[in-house]
């Protein structure tokens, strides 16, 4: 069965670790610093929207009414934000990883007004090599794209020889995952974000192949660790090498600098995690679970290394306090493995649902592809190129003869008979078994509850290829 619900029997700490804010490229102003308001808030995370598509007024000093973007579910308006950029990045666009400072216009609004933007790329160089489709190689940096990266121009198409930048995650491996990727012409140096994973004589190693000379007119290496997480600029080498010559260096702490008191908001990879202290870090953020924390999409155990996430809360000393958890990726399936093809399955008693993954990503305890017939349990998210389509990020082994699904409801049927997931249409007869916050309720009282988009888990069994669906659960 799939598991859900809040989180038990975390104690809340008494936390006073400080972390710096993080500073970030050149200045290009908007019209002063705004963000007044009150609450005040600190974000991190891509912009999932901009109004217009790209937004310049802001960027090139301009405070101009209507541009916005939108950044962990909340949309900003631009008039009067300063924007800082790194050298060469004219403009700001989807995909790319933002951090923002600024108010709500009201406690728990979706709107609110930017006194502060800050991009900082995590790659800019010449692709090496691309040994995958969604594999790219950059001075020995893996660069992982997925079905969710944004790519500027819409047909860049990265190729080795090409100059491309990047924003994304860096995760716990070393590796980037890119949410957007820029074909562009050659910029005058390298730039390259990683973590340290070996420190010699005279040189860093990041993410477990680049190997950077920093000379100590550059930076005292007696000040970094292994762990750590730089930002190294380079003159451009050829494009095979792995060797690379530091002409600048700086640590990054990756903190989001929020005062006391202040909302946060951070989406990521989980680059650490320690549930004993209820601790781990998310693109760059130190969070701290407490007894309050609730869940959507999963629940404490699924926080491992790599889940990405999204985490709202308060932050005291540094440390954001989590009120609240988003899986990014909240899809979960248990079902069983009906036709294979490529990188891709469907599921017996689903019609529609097709599956797709990327071995290079995916993370698994069973063997891929899976066997036809074989019992798989999935969570992933929905692919935005594929109706009914499902990205899976873990597969694992399954429970046989068993269907699970939690997903977004997509459609309730007027007269209550059925609701539709993933394409899916589930019968709701008065009969089955209903239940809110782990208490029982008749059908009324669930459909009462229910509206389109909310996560519904359906637990069901498998007979001669068809589903017998027997309850429905949620977590309101």
């Amino acid at each position: 069965m799939m598991r859900t619900g809040g989180m038990t029997g975390f104690l809340a700490l008494a936390l006073t670790l400080g972390l710096s804010a993080c500073g970030g490229g050149n200045q290009v102003a908007g019209g002063g610093t705004g963000g007044t308001g009150t609450p005040a808030v600190v974000s991190r995370g891509p912009i999932t929207a901009a109004t217009p598509a790209a937004v310049v007024a802001a960027v090139a000093g301009t405070a101009a009414v209507g541009e916005q973007i939108t950044v962990n579910g909340v949309t900003y308006d631009l008039g009067t934000a300063t924007v800082f950029l790194p050298s060469g990045t004219a403009i700001l666009r989807e995909g790319m990883v933002v951090t923002v400072r600024g108010s709500l216009d009201a406690v728990g609004a979706v709107t609110g007004k930017a006194s502060e933007v800050v991009y900082r790329r995590e790659l800019a160089g010449i692709i090496a090599a691309q040994p995958v489709a969604n594999q790219l190689v950059v001075y020995g940096q893996n660069v992982f794209t997925d079905n969710l990266t944004r790519y500027e121009p819409v047909d860049c198409v990265p190729a080795a020889g090409q100059w491309i930048e990047v924003s994304g995650y860096l995760a716990a491996d070393g590796n980037l995952r890119a949410t957007y990727v820029e074909c562009s012409s050659a910029g005058a140096e390298v730039e390259l974000s990683g973590i340290i994973t070996a420190i010699g004589t005279g040189s860093i190693t990041l993410g477990g192949s680049t190997v950077v000379s920093v000379g100590s007119d550059v930076y005292d290496i007696g000040l970094l660790s292994i762990g750590m997480s730089v930002e190294v600029h380079a003159a451009t080498p050829d494009p095979a090498a792995t060797a690379l010559i530091a002409t600048e260096l700086e640590p990054l702490d990756g903190g989001l600098g929020g005062d006391d008191g202040d909302d946060g908001e951070v989406s990521g990879l989980i680059t650490a995690v320690d549930l004993a202290a209820n601790r781990l870090t998310v693109a760059g953020q130190q969070v701290v679970l407490q007894t309050t924390t609730t869940f959507s999409g999963g629940v404490a155990a699924d926080l491992v290394l790599g889940a990405r996430i999204e985490v709202q809360g308060k932050f005291s000393g540094g440390l954001l306090l989590a009120t609240g958890i988003d899986f990014e990726d909240d899809l979960e399936i248990v079902a069983t493995v009906d036709t294979v093809s490529g990188n891709g399955f469907t599921l017996l008693g689903l019609p529609g649902v097709g599956v797709t993954y990327d071995p290079l990503l995916v993370e698994s305890d069973v063997a891929l592809p899976p066997a036809p017939g074989s019992a798989v349990a999935l969570r992933g998210r929905l692919d935005p190129a594929v109706s009914s389509g499902v990205f899976a990020t873990h597969i694992e082994s399954g429970e046989a003869l068993v269907v699970d699904i939690q997903a977004p409801v997509a459609a309730i049927a007027t007269d209550r008979s059925y609701i539709e997931l993933l394409g899916v249409q589930v019968s709701t007869p008065a009969g089955l078994s209903y239940s809110i916050n782990d208490a029982t309720v008749d059908h009324a009282a669930f459909f009462a509850a229910l509206s389109v988009g909310e996560l519904v888990d359906v637990h069901g069994e498998l007979s001669g290829g068809n589903v017998t669906w027997l309850e429905l659960e949620l977590e309101d």
